[in-house]
């Protein structure tokens, strides 16, 4: 199976090489975790090797998103004009339809991104996230349906795609995505001894051989950073 760099030092060790090319990764955690971060990494490392990427805000404005990421150093301006990154800012719009909707309107975001991918022939996609796409349908299996056709609508792409995903009390929920999705791979933050801790598993991935052992990240200069040959209980 081919492999693509996931961008991130230490991930692609754990991973034997990268994210299987052509499926599905859903990057879930909680707040502050670094999913952002670490989808945008994604694009930004595929970007200076020449390979085009969309990403797809939900939620917060893409002027908010970049304001964020400006200790980064990464330049998504430069990267923009000359073709090989695309921002899309649905987040105003997607409010206004009000994602109760989403479902019968046959996801329009996606629609819309699918077009993006084809213009720039795009072979990367992020959308951040999609937790609250199906939040408001009130029947599992809805929600179900409605995971599966994105994931599908994802798919027929053949791009590599990143989801996001909150981690949230609605774990009927997050357990779908997990189950429907090609890979998981969870960030996590805790407090020991008053430290804080921050830890990264991959949950599944299909196709693959890949380290299942949790092991511990930093956010630096640079963005996420795993250690990969570290135990976690030097840490704890």
């Amino acid at each position: 199976m081919d492999q693509v760099s996931t961008g991130i030092k230490g991930l692609d060790e754990m991973l034997g090489g990268g994210f299987p090319e052509g499926r599905i990764i859903l990057v879930c955690g909680g707040p502050g975790a670094g999913k952002t971060i670490f989808s945008i990494q994604f694009l930004m490392e595929a970007a200076k090797n020449g390979t085009r990427g969309i990403y797809l805000t939900l939620e917060e404005p893409i002027t908010l998103v970049k304001q964020n990421l400006a200790s980064f150093n990464w330049n998504l301006e430069e990267y923009e004009k000359k073709g090989l990154l695309k921002t899309i800012d649905y987040s105003k719009t997607a409010f206004k339809e009000g994602y109760s909707n989403c479902l019968d309107k046959g996801y329009s975001f996606l629609v819309r991104m699918i077009t993006d991918v084809e213009d720039i022939e795009g072979k990367y996609l992020v959308i951040d996230p999609i937790s609250s796409v199906t939040i408001h349908h009130t029947s599992a299996s809805r929600k179900r349906y409605g995971i599966a056709m994105m994931f599908k609508m994802l798919r027929d792409t053949k791009c590599t795609c990143i989801v996001t995903s909150e981690v949230s009390p609605k774990t009927i929920d997050l357990n779908m995505k997990k189950y429907l999705a090609d890979g998981v791979v969870c960030l996590d933050k805790s407090f020991k001894d008053f430290e804080l801790i921050k830890s990264i598993w991959i949950e599944k991935m299909r196709g693959l051989k890949y380290d299942e052992q949790l092991r511990p990240y930093d956010i630096t200069d640079e963005g996420l950073i795993v250690y990969h040959r570290e135990s976690f209980k030097k840490f704890v």
